[in-house]
């Protein structure tokens, strides 16, 4: 190969394909109406409960599994001392124990006492959707005389990538109070996410958490609700609950400094805190403050050593300052404690990228695009690296996978190994 490329030469092209986000194309889609009826089936109403048996509140959820497992919104149950579900054909039946929560997430997985015919699961979709995509979200049986229950359609306006969180949707579908855990269905009858809080200001705009965060409400315990309320409330105060959702609002509105505030608010009235520390470093990574959010990170770790999502995150604020060193042992430890998430991979391969390690760097790339062949900085990584080690056949083969991709990055690949 003619005229060997340096580190210069490409460092700055893998960095920027990793970070470059593929932009959808808004699409009209129509929304099949068998899927309409199964989800308005298959979805439930819960209702809540005092101590002294009085209604307190009522939200959505749905089936999930088929062992009469459901998840909700976790703030639904919140205060509760029992929990009733109702399903479309309007019998009752009691939700008993709490099986799984997502604290962060706003999720949980109730166990109820159901008769095996009676339980619908709807399944959970395994891709994030595409920004475009249409989606139909199921409201509360607020009358039993009614079987009917409104359908709201819409589309997915935005995905958020939030660091150590995840992806939110952002969704078009005007929900309003009491459609809290209701699942966000796509056109093929299955799960994207639960519909979570609203932001109101000059517009309003909805959100949802998507389908990632509920495939892990894995049941590895299980709780009398009325136990869990117990002690939920001996560990959360609610002005740590309120300043935490106050402070998810601000990052939704790119307010870092105020959602910063927030976050730091807590950690000072509860030091252990297991959530404000990686919305700390979150904030401060979105603030170019690197030598913070490290700490921010150190201390999330500190707290929970199992978190790889704070690895992962760490390991960006040491890249962003150039600390190869250090990003690259995060990025292992992130991989070590979640060999699955491909980003970590790439991470992992820029590192190596700058510290002069080429063949290491192309087998995380590689590896990137195995466990997900759709991510397109993977390809380009490994098509660079390949070009580097002159074998131009695996770099020509990248090019082929990126073409289909995003040709941007193909095009911006095929200026280097066309040379």
């Amino acid at each position: 190969m003619q005229n060997q490329p340096t580190n210069r030469d490409f460092k700055p092209l893998i960095v920027i394909a990793w970070i470059m986000s593929v932009s959808a194309i808004l699409r009209a889609q129509v929304y099949p109406s068998n899927v309409v009826d199964d989800v308005r089936s298959f979805s439930i109403t819960l209702i809540t409960y005092d101590s002294l048996d009085n209604p307190m509140s009522i939200g959505c959820g749905f089936f999930i599994g088929g062992q009469g497992d459901i998840v909700t919104s976790r703030h639904v149950i919140k205060e509760a001392s029992r929990v009733e579900i109702l399903t479309s054909d309007r019998k009752r039946w009691t939700a008993r124990q709490v099986v799984a929560e997502d604290i962060e997430a706003d999720l949980i997985r109730l166990s109820v006492d159901i008769q095996s015919d009676n339980i619908h699961p709807l399944p959970i979709a395994g891709l994030i959707p595409e920004i475009g995509e249409a989606v139909v979200v199921i409201g509360p049986q607020i009358d039993e005389a009614k079987t009917s229950r409104k359908v709201l359609e819409g589309t997915i306006s935005a995905l958020r990538e939030i660091g150590g969180f995840g992806t939110i949707l952002e969704i078009s579908t005007p929900v309003s109070p009491g459609f809290s855990g209701s699942p966000v269905v796509n056109s093929k009858g299955e799960v994207v996410g639960v519909t979570a809080f609203q932001l109101t200001g000059q517009d309003t705009t909805n959100y949802a958490v998507s389908s990632e965060r509920i495939m892990k409400l894995v049941s590895d315990t299980s709780i009398d609700i009325r136990v869990w309320e117990s002690e939920r409330r001996n560990r959360e105060p609610n002005s740590n609950n309120e300043l935490y959702l106050k402070g998810m609002n601000f990052i939704l509105q790119e307010n870092w400094d105020a959602a910063l505030a927030c976050f730091d608010s807590i950690i000072e009235e509860s030091p252990l805190h297991i959530l404000a520390y990686p919305m700390k470093g979150y904030c401060n990574l979105k603030l170019e403050r690197w030598d913070e959010a490290v700490k921010a990170y150190y201390q999330a770790l500190m707290i929970d050593p199992t978190d790889a999502a704070s690895y992962y995150d760490m390991a960006l604020a040491y890249a962003k300052s150039e600390q190869w060193g250090e990003a690259m042992a995060s990025y292992k430890q992130a991989i070590r404690l979640d060999s699955t998430n491909a980003d970590s991979y790439c991470g992992l391969g820029i590192a190596y990228v700058n510290l002069d390690e080429w063949k290491e760097a192309r087998e995380c790339f590689r590896k990137a695009s195995a466990i997900n062949p759709n991510l397109a900085s993977a390809h380009y990584g490994a098509g660079l690296t390949s070009w580097v080690l002159d074998d131009m056949d695996s770099a020509w083969f990248e090019y082929h996978m990126l073409e289909q991709l995003d040709k941007k990055m193909a095009e911006d690949l095929y200026s280097k190994i066309s040379e």
